[in-house]
């Protein structure tokens, strides 16, 4: 409340010095309020008052917590904690030399229709109000554009590992953000990196080291091939002598840095409702189907004019949005605001991973199976990457010329000293992961590895387990329903691993209640995560439609698949996918009459010991 205080009054005195100046033609400047006359007005009118010390009735009120809100349980919590303590107290010995930042999206902050203002900060949620009080704005149904905040926290680096360990350190820094419309200009890899290009300051440049520190969505996870490429290009387009970009584990964004400066401007949007602008009558017959982000897509193909109509009609809101944030602060600075890259800086980035590979030019849609079979790739990737489960890593060579880079900008001696970040390593009793000395004591190349990482261990032990028959399901409960193949009605993709998942429901999904669970995952960026809830607690649906229990990003897909996959409402893949690794490809079923059961599987996962399929036994004539 102090915070909140300060910056109010601040604000409210900027504000009356502003008005006072504005009125030039006044001979005389009218008499402006002091700054402590402002704080004065927040202390309450009577603070000798002893009814509150003297109530001893029982208030009926209670704490409550969203389950969203909840911390997922995730096996490699530590794993991750031990990495980004590594990445700090490596940043700290590059100090003078490197530029650390941590980015992340905002939530998407509604427009509502033309003369149908909405909540910027409202989700469905009931609010307390005047029972005299009239509805001044929505919260849901009327949204038809988003715009969507990009906020990064250029951190000021300690300069001893001590320091670094202190996690109060990683606050300190200046904010950053730019907004963008969700409908034409949404959230990818390569756009994040044109904006970090663009926007990255002139003494930032002076740099050579660049540190990043995201979550894990699906626009900066590192396992991704966009991630990866999107790095590459912003390695060799600032001319870094090396890059360093690690995610959090999934569902741990909260030891994102940049996730505190969310409520600072949450708080800017507090009482805001925002709605687009008017437009000509036959501009608004033109969009008049455009109601949802596919469609405004989808119109525009057919017209091309619909994207301008659409910037259009949202610039005034950006702008809006904007000015609220600009005069918001972190850590006593004001909040920079940037503007965002347009297409010609988005396809920079392409064009430069063409020019370092030039074997591919269609980057938008290989996929990593394709781009690792590169043969220039292969060659990159032996010298200058260094890829794991939650960090990608680039650096220049000691050889003075290659073709991937130019030369190095630091002293040579100082870059030669320089190691890899080395991943988390257990210590001898195995509970505990070194700190980072400790680590470049046993290997001072710091080379990458994911020896340690639990979850890759459990998938290790699920391989070398001896293949078993298959039974039928044992009866695994999904909040009171039953897991069987008749109530199945959806598939829904995890967003860390990428496997489908089977979403059950005692009745079925009306095409209504679709389209709203939908929407409401569009406004809210909702990501499952096996294992999390299928859908937003806000939502009607969130007590008809669950999944399995306990399910871990490395199980298996869910046998059902492969029987239920053409009934269901969801997206739907036009091609089986394997069923270990669920990647999408050509899968030949055999004969289902001559196998007990059949379980398509790729070559590599078939010679890593999982069981394709199993004979059935001879029948049998009945006594």
């Amino acid at each position: 409340m102090r915070d909140f205080r300060d910056l109010v009054s601040q604000d409210m005195f900027k504000q009356a010095e502003a008005s006072a100046n504005a009125g030039a033609v006044v001979p005389y400047k009218p008499a402006l309020p002091s700054l402590e006359w402002i704080r004065l007005q927040f202390v309450p009118s009577s603070p000798y008052s002893k009814a509150s010390a003297n109530f001893t009735g029982a208030l009926g009120i209670k704490f409550m917590l969203q389950t969203r809100q909840h911390q997922k349980a995730n096996e490699d919590e530590q794993f991750g904690t031990a990495g980004q303590l590594n990445l700090k107290e490596w940043s700290s010995d590059l100090s003078e030399l490197i530029v650390f930042k941590c980015s992340d999206d905002k939530s998407a902050i509604l427009i509502g229709d033309s003369g149908v203002p909405v909540q910027a900060n409202a989700r469905q949620k009931k609010g307390i109000t005047d029972a005299s009080a009239h509805l001044t704005s929505s919260d849901h149904n009327f949204v038809r554009q988003m715009v969507s905040a990009a906020v990064a926290l250029t951190v000021e680096v300690p300069e001893t590992r001590a320091d670094a360990r202190d996690v109060r350190n990683w606050y300190k820094g200046t904010c950053h953000t730019l907004l963008r419309d969700l409908v034409f200009e949404h959230s990818s890899a390569a756009r994040h990196v044109a904006d970090l290009i663009k926007n990255t300051l002139i003494f930032e440049r002076e740099n050579p080291t660049l540190g990043l520190y995201t979550d894990g969505g699906p626009d900066h996870n590192t396992t991704y091939i966009s991630a990866i490429l999107a790095m590459i290009s912003c390695w060799s387009l600032m001319n870094l002598d090396m890059l360093v970009a690690m995610r959090t584990p999934a569902g741990l964004s909260i030891r994102n840095s940049v996730e505190h400066c969310m409520s600072t401007l949450t708080l800017g949007l507090n009482g805001c409702s925002f709605m687009r602008k008017q437009m000509t009558p036959a501009q608004e017959n033109i969009i008049k189907s455009c109601i949802t982000m596919v469609k405004w897509r989808a119109k525009n193909e057919i017209d091309p004019t619909v994207r301008e109509l659409c910037k259009t009609t949202v610039t005034p809101c950006i702008e809006a949005i904007g000015e609220r944030f600009q005069r918001c602060k972190w850590d006593e600075k004001p909040v920079l605001l940037h503007k965002a890259a347009n297409d010609d800086e988005l396809e920079a980035v392409y064009i430069q991973l063409t020019k370092l590979f030039p074997e591919a030019y269609d980057w938008k849609n290989l996929k990593k199976a394709q781009v690792m079979e590169l043969e220039s790739f292969k060659h990159f990737m032996k010298d200058h990457l260094r890829l794991t489960e939650f960090s990608i890593q680039i650096r220049k060579c000691y050889l003075g010329a290659c073709s991937f880079h130019g030369r190095v900008r630091m002293d040579a001696e100082k870059f030669k000293s320089i190691p890899w970040v080395p991943t988390p390593s257990l210590n001898e009793c195995g509970e505990h992961y070194k700190r980072l000395d400790a680590t470049l004591a046993m290997d001072p190349t710091g080379e990458a590895t994911d020896a340690d990482l639990p979850s890759a261990k459990t998938c290790l032990a699920k391989a070398a387990r001896k293949p078993t028959h298959c039974a039928k399901s044992s009866g695994l409960t999904i909040e009171g329903l039953k897991d069987i193949q008749g109530n199945m009605r959806a598939i829904v993709t995890c967003n860390d691993c990428l496997i489908l998942r089977m979403v059950y429901s005692e009745n079925v999904i009306l095409p209504s209640e679709k389209e709203l669970h939908l929407d409401t995952i569009r406004h809210e960026d909702y990501n499952y995560i096996c294992g999390d809830a299928v859908v937003p607690e806000s939502l009607p649906l969130a007590e008809k439609l669950c999944t399995r229990k306990n399910i871990k990003c490395s199980d298996e897909v869910n046998a059902s698949y492969y029987t239920r996959c053409k009934k269901c409402i969801y997206d739907v893949y036009d091609s089986l996918i394997w069923y270990n690794c669920a990647d999408p490809g050509e899968v030949r079923m055999p004969d289902d009459g001559a196998y007990a059961f059949v379980r398509p599987t790729c070559s590599a996962c078939h010679r890593e010991g999982f069981q394709r399929y199993r004979l059935a036994a001879a029948p049998t004539k009945r006594k």
